[in-house]
């Protein structure tokens, strides 16, 4: 057994459930390949999920560009449809958030101090 994430409400699953305990979202397909890696696939054959092997995970939107990702460090950021990062949180707790050309707009540290950027 492996715990996986849900794709509705983002919490710890067993990939052998049904149904999310958590939500309720329903069991989709689940391939496991020979090197450990988990692999999610919707109602209709899309890729929404993937864990690997270390740790790490992806979330797809239903065109197959990743929206979101966590790497095995828990660095996590956030991607708009075009592939560019939107929102990132670091490993040290420090978030930030990014406009359409990449630059940075909002930052927010983990002391809870925020910084506005024009």
């Amino acid at each position: 057994m492996a715990l996986i994430s849900c794709y509705e409400c983002c919490k710890e699953v067993s990939d052998r459930a049904t149904v999310c305990p958590h939500c309720g979202a329903p069991k989709l397909r689940i391939e496991k390949n020979s090197i450990g890696m988990i692999f999610v696939f919707d109602e209709k054959g899309n890729e929404i999920y993937r864990k690997h092997k270390d740790g790490g995970e992806c979330w797809y939107n239903d065109k197959g560009v990743i929206i979101h990702k966590r790497t095995p460090d828990c660095m996590e950021s956030w991607e708009n449809e075009n592939g560019s990062v939107i929102h990132e949180k670091l490993p040290n707790g420090i978030e930030k958030w990014f406009d359409n050309n990449g630059r940075v707009i909002h930052e927010k540290k983990t002391d809870g101090t925020e910084k506005w950027y024009k």
